[in-house]
């Protein structure tokens, strides 16, 4: 009995431990097992498609994320800064340069997060543009039309004449860069005065001129002379803005204008009809009249 009462303490203090030991393996404290990581998440709270004006600046993109974090741009002239950070609210600066090309162009930036991924697709707007083949014109005097292509990529531009100008008159027709004709309708010019107009194309800061001048330009006189003669000396033609004139003989044979310019028929024909021509004819002096049929004015 005395060795029973002995070992009863011992055997109540090893009962004990195993019960302490067996209570620890639900404890975390007492775990062994190493420790579960957060699933990583990312939330944004900006856009997931922004646009930018083709003048370039700062984007920013705000988004949650729970652990630490990489931000990265596919090119180089959208920046992201910062490039990386820890988890909480955070904010990214795009800085964007000026787009000088013609189209829009776009910018894929992917947010990383442990195997997690958030992508924000960033598309600036292309330059505006207003492009003229020419930027001066000049029509003749009598009614016509002037046709003249611009490229732009502004489907809704505007096109104005200069005020008061009430001989040009628009035609629109129907509207990445593509090439549109413009069309106006020109009236004559009834006097002898020289005038211009400007065409302007425009969208907003965007803006073309094209300058329009209608010369006058002198009428073209002509006189009809039919002859017998085997030798014809021609009239002489005059005025104050006559300066050069043509003479068909009548034979398949002619030449340019001069005074008393004189021509041998050798076809064999009794008669023939002399044609002469010019700008500017105000006057028509014959040195004879023998041989001549008849003289017709109408076209003077």
């Amino acid at each position: 009995m005395k060795t029973l009462f002995t070992y009863l303490p011992m055997l109540f203090l090893l009962s004990l431990f195993n019960m302490a030991c067996s209570d620890s393996k639900d404890d975390p404290a007492f775990s062994t097992d190493p420790p579960t990581e957060t699933n990583p998440k990312i939330s944004l709270i900006s856009e997931a498609n922004p646009v930018i004006s083709s003048d370039g600046g700062t984007q920013e993109v705000s988004f949650n994320v729970n652990t630490n974090w990489t931000v990265k741009s596919d090119q180089l002239w959208c920046i992201a800064s910062p490039a990386n950070g820890e988890a909480g609210t955070a904010k990214v600066n795009l800085t964007v340069d000026p787009n000088d090309s013609y189209d829009n162009r776009e910018a894929t930036i992917t947010i990383k997060a442990g195997e997690a991924t958030q992508t924000v697709k960033l598309t600036q707007m292309q330059k505006d543009a207003i492009i003229v083949a020419k930027q001066n014109y000049t029509v003749p005097a009598e009614a016509n039309t002037l046709v003249f292509d611009i490229n732009t990529n502004i489907s809704d531009f505007d096109v104005k004449v200069t005020d008061g100008c009430n001989w040009i008159h628009y035609q629109p027709k129907t509207r990445s860069l593509q090439t549109i004709q413009l069309q106006f309708n020109i009236d004559a010019l009834t006097d002898s005065q020289e005038r211009t107009a400007q065409i302007f194309v425009s969208k907003g800061p965007v803006k073309q001129t094209v300058t329009v001048t209608q010369a006058f330009t002198m009428p073209v006189g002509r006189v009809s002379i039919v002859h017998t003669a085997n030798q014809f000396t021609a009239p002489i033609l005059k005025g104050e803005q006559f300066n050069q004139g043509k003479i068909q003989w009548g034979d398949q044979q002619e030449e340019n204008y001069k005074d008393a310019a004189n021509h041998q028929y050798q076809d064999g024909q009794k008669q023939h009809v002399v044609i002469m021509e010019g700008q500017g004819i105000d006057e028509i002096n014959f040195n004879e009249l023998t041989n001549v049929l008849s003289i017709d004015f109408s076209n003077m």
